[in-house]
């Protein structure tokens, strides 16, 4: 293990002893389940390249955060990046 991951491991410890309320929503909500619905939505797989897709699972997730928050596309890409409870997505 790697420093920047050791020291992300140890937020997330963190996190879990003062309450992350986000991490219980795996045990809510069924995410993949929810993986044939959505991976048909979007696909990237043409000739022509371009960057890997992410998976539609997370996106979900994302999308799911985005609107519990009420975050615009900008707002939720600067969450991602700077909050620890977010940066977790795969909850």
């Amino acid at each position: 293990m790697d420093l920047v991951n050791y020291g992300l491991h140890q937020k997330y410890e963190q996190l879990g002893k003062i309450g992350d309320s986000l991490s219980g929503m795996k045990d809510v909500i069924d995410w993949e389940s929810l993986r044939p619905m959505v991976s048909d939505l979007y696909r990237n797989d043409t000739e022509k390249g371009g960057s890997p897709n992410f998976d539609p699972v997370f996106k979900m997730k994302a999308l799911f955060l985005q609107s519990v928050y009420n975050l615009a596309d900008e707002a939720m890409e600067k969450e991602m990046y700077n909050r620890i409870d977010f940066m977790k997505l795969p909850f």
